[in-house]
């Protein structure tokens, strides 16, 4: 996809932190099969500078993995806007979730410009992997909505989400055995599915705990949780501090909610040790993140008595890196009441408006969109699909819940435009 160069055009206002879903809603529509099933779609791309719609030749227009997080936003945002449209659009997605749901029980990715399933690309099979997760997730989360127009959803969103479980618990049998990725050892189901994926999971059946109580839910969470805790790597003084790897012996910035989740679940089913490995990597961790850039990947190795660094990686940076860090955050503020939990959570979102090493500004309040990533400290990929977009959207509407991190960061936009006018 074609990028920008940096410049410091992009001025920014008061309002600049308003949840805007033009964009999103510009991304969302409605289509009809061949077989005249109405299916509510988010395109994946759309291109600068007119921004329309960019057609990928093995993938296809839409995915799984992006209307699985336009069900979460949705979901979320109308807990505070409540609207009829954005229920319709709700309904319309899960729809969609449903259609992409194989014989197997797993999901497909992706669908075509003809609107048909695409049952071959490598990242659209029907297999436990992250669209599949990423829809348990939503799928969660209509539970928890409570709203009266989608309780005809309800008995099908909990055989779903039953079965899941049921295959979970299939895929982490035996597997508990630690294994080795260049001297670094973690769980071996963990090295199979990802912790990065383990944690989306893990997110998904605190939600589904939150709606059952349901204790072998409870059970699992624990299960999961505990096999995280392992991959959790230095301390307070040793590289890298707390963090927690993403996959295998690696680190990477986007989707990296191993923190996020284990807040959340320790903070509903009351489990303190995830909640003490969480604060540790965003005590020590996540300052390290914001003081240098920000960056996107490393690896780690076992060399004698010493865990080493290597395949150091800046960029890309994207909104996906982000919106994880913020939630991270947000929770720790919710449990703990400190302020320095809200105050991280402003400054990991202050990169959405300029606090980055491209000093540029990603989410323009004025139409919603949030520009597809950072290549380099010059060059910013001013594209604006649906990933970019609606990750942003999630980081400032959990913004709005919290009037002390929306005023910290409000102050810094504040004093951004101050300077900028100077």
């Amino acid at each position: 996809m074609p990028t920008t160069t940096h410049n410091n055009n992009n001025l920014l206002n008061d309002e600049i932190t308003s949840v805007n879903i033009s964009h999103l809603e510009k991304l969302y529509r409605e289509v009809v099969t061949s077989e005249g099933v109405r299916l509510g779609v988010v395109d994946i791309y759309l291109d600068a500078p007119d921004y329309t719609l960019v057609f990928d030749a093995d993938e296809g227009f839409t995915c799984l993995d992006d209307i699985s997080r336009a069900v979460v936003f949705y979901c979320r945002y109308y807990k505070q806007n409540p609207s009829i449209s954005h229920l319709q659009k709700i309904e319309s997605l899960i729809d969609t979730i449903f259609f992409l749901q194989a014989d197997n029980g797993y999901f497909y990715n992706f669908i075509y410009p003809d609107f048909s399933i695409n049952h071959t690309h490598i990242n659209s099979t029907a297999s436990p992997n992250f669209w599949t997760w990423r829809a348990m997730w939503a799928l969660s989360e209509v539970q928890l909505l409570n709203a009266p127009e989608l309780k005809r959803f309800l008995p099908s969103v909990n055989n779903v989400l039953n079965s899941l479980i049921e295959k979970i618990l299939i895929l982490i049998d035996g597997k508990q055995k630690l294994i080795d990725f260049n001297g670094i050892k973690i769980p071996e189901f963990v090295g199979n599915i990802g912790a990065d994926q383990i944690a989306v999971i893990i997110a998904s059946l605190t939600n589904c705990y939150g709606f059952s109580s349901d204790t072998k839910i409870k059970n699992l969470i624990k299960t999961l949780g505990e096999a995280l805790l392992k991959t959790q790597y230095g301390n307070k003084s040793v590289f890298p501090y707390f963090a927690f790897l993403s996959w295998k012996n690696t680190w990477h910035a986007w989707g990296n909610c191993q923190s996020c989740a284990l807040l959340y679940s320790g903070m509903i089913t009351g489990n303190v040790s995830f909640i003490v490995a969480g604060k540790n990597e965003l005590e020590y961790f996540f300052p390290y993140l914001v003081s240098h850039g920000f960056i996107s990947q490393f690896e780690l190795k076992q060399v004698g008595d010493k865990v080493e660094c290597y395949g150091n990686k800046q960029f890309p940076q994207i909104s996906y890196d982000i919106r994880v860090m913020v939630f991270a955050a947000i929770y720790a503020y919710e449990i703990t009441g400190e302020i320095s939990f809200a105050q991280l959570a402003a400054n990991v979102a202050m990169w959405l408006f300029g606090r980055n090493v491209a000093n540029y500004i990603m989410y323009d309040s004025s139409t919603g969109r949030c520009y597809d990533g950072i290549d380099s400290s010059r060059v910013v990929n001013k594209n604006s699909g649906a990933e970019s977009t609606i990750e942003a959207l999630l980081i400032l509407n959990e913004i709005e819940k919290f009037p002390l991190i929306k005023k910290i960061l409000d102050e810094f936009i504040i004093n951004q435009n101050k300077k900028m006018i100077e």
